[in-house]
């Protein structure tokens, strides 16, 4: 039986062990992502005028996306969107890359540092985009308008403390994800599993992500 396995290690290896335990191998599933950042090793700042050579960084479901899977990615800072384009470049016929904010309300907020919409006290550090206005839409309507399936197979979120507003802004009824990624080294477990609907086991977590699965 084939099993995932993850090219490169993100943030938390074990995720692979729960694809496999949780959701059996396939090569067309469909996943969304929430808080992109870099993906591509090595950029610091602004992406590099020559791009001809890159190494791919770690992620949640990048290797999901070079076997087969579809999914959109939503992202609030432009210039992320531009550099996932040129490290999925091999999958930009199944993956939509949206430049919005996901909330739970239509808006325009402003940008901190760690590309969140939370305020803190670390100052730009040499990022243009701190600072910067951007709208958000509340999740499911981001879904809708790209033709998300209801049943979505893996839905990530990083968001740097604003997790729970993408997650208030997903109607149930119209997306309903087996398994959440969810970033929680700002946001309790607690907090998590208070607001998520009470169909979703809490299984396991490290310093950093958290996962639940639909019961």
């Amino acid at each position: 039986m084939n099993k995932y396995y993850f090219k490169t290690e993100n943030q938390s290896p074990w995720l692979v062990e729960i694809y496999n335990k949780f959701l059996p191998y396939k090569t067309d599933g469909f996943l969304v992502e929430i808080g992109v950042g870099h993906t591509i090793k090595g950029i610091d700042r602004e992406l590099p005028k020559d791009m001809s050579t890159f190494e791919r960084g770690g992620s949640n479901t990048a290797d999901l996306l070079d076997i087969g899977w579809s999914g959109i990615y939503i992202e609030p800072v432009k210039e992320y969107c531009d550099e996932a384009k040129i490290a999925h470049t091999n999958n930009l016929d199944r993956l939509q890359i949206v430049n919005l904010g996901a909330s739970n309300e239509e808006s325009e907020l402003e940008l901190f540092l760690g590309d969140s919409f939370v305020p803190n006290n670390h100052g730009d550090q040499g990022y243009s985009w701190i600072g910067r206005k951007v709208k958000t839409q509340k999740t499911s309507d981001i879904l809708e308008k790209y033709n998300c399936p209801e049943k979505i197979d893996v839905m990530s979120i990083d968001v740097e403390g604003f997790e729970s507003k993408v997650i208030q802004g997903i109607n149930f009824k119209k997306h309903s994800p087996f398994i959440f990624i969810i970033e929680i080294d700002k946001i309790p477990v607690s907090t998590i599993s208070y607001i998520l609907p009470s169909y979703y086991s809490y299984i396991t977590s490290d310093s950093i992500n958290g996962v639940w699965i639909k019961k």
